[in-house]
């Protein structure tokens, strides 16, 4: 969980313009495109921060949008974009969500703050609000290079590979229908930055914060057009600071 109202006001205000904000929430719209047609689909963001994904989807057309956050400040932001969102956590979706009510649940760079423990509470939840054959598309952050002082800034347990899977989505509850890493062009430039911040942590500094800010407009629009290209174009790409998944509910006999 981010404790830290500075990060959820910084997520606010570059959420519709940083690259990588751009670029996720354009992969979630073209994963829903090629899962169903139906601007009807029932969508749930589990973890839904300043509401950024769930403004960009209401733009595009989906109507059945709902959203919690575990973070009064989250709601806070969402709201003064328009989004109304409840007060909630993932483990408590039980308590708030109709069984079988929810076409496909989003959860974005969530389920990292979990233990063990609490991952296998938190499929069975989205296994029992999902109708039959629903999906959840989960974003991570991957590859241990990569962890900096990001992760500490936003309080991030662990990164995860394609091993961790199965921890998150076990396979008696979920089939799995697609994964991938992203960024990849990109890879190289955030190991350095983030292998310079692991320096930094050596030494002492005291900056704490989190890589969430907007640089110089053109390079900003040249890392999107980067990513958007690879996200595209590339059907395989072998690692990346991230690890999109796309989990299906298993009809249980």
């Amino acid at each position: 969980m981010i404790k830290n109202e500075i990060e959820y006001q910084k997520m606010a205000e570059v959420e519709e313009t940083l690259w990588w904000y751009r670029a996720l929430h354009e992969l979630v719209l073209a994963t829903l495109l090629k899962l169903s047609n139906d601007r009807a689909f029932t969508i749930l963001d589990a973890g839904a921060g300043t509401g950024g994904l769930l403004s960009f989807l209401k733009q595009h057309g989906y109507y059945q949008l709902r959203g919690f956050d575990i973070s009064p400040y989250a709601i806070d932001y969402a709201r003064r974009k328009g989004i109304s969102l409840e007060l909630s956590s993932l483990q408590e979706m039980s308590q708030r969500i109709t069984p079988q009510s929810i076409d496909c649940i989003i959860c974005n760079d969530v389920l990292c703050y979990l233990s063990l423990t609490e991952r296998e509470d938190v499929a069975r939840q989205f296994y029992n609000a999902l109708t039959p054959d629903g999906y959840v598309l989960c974003n991570l952050p991957s590859g241990q290079a990569f962890r900096g002082i990001h992760d500490i800034s936003v309080g991030i347990l662990s990164r995860v590979n394609q091993n961790d899977i199965p921890t998150f989505f076990p396979s008696h509850l979920f089939s799995i229908h697609t994964t991938f890493f992203w960024p990849f062009l990109l890879s190289p430039l955030i190991y350095i930055v983030r292998v310079a911040q692991r320096i930094r942590l050596r030494y002492g500094t005291k900056t704490i914060s989190s890589d969430v800010s907007l640089p110089h407009l053109v390079i900003n629009e040249i890392l999107y057009r980067l990513t958007a290209f690879e996200n595209r174009f590339f059907s395989y790409k072998p690692f990346g600071s991230s690890l999109f998944i796309v989990a299906q509910k298993r009809l249980l006999s």
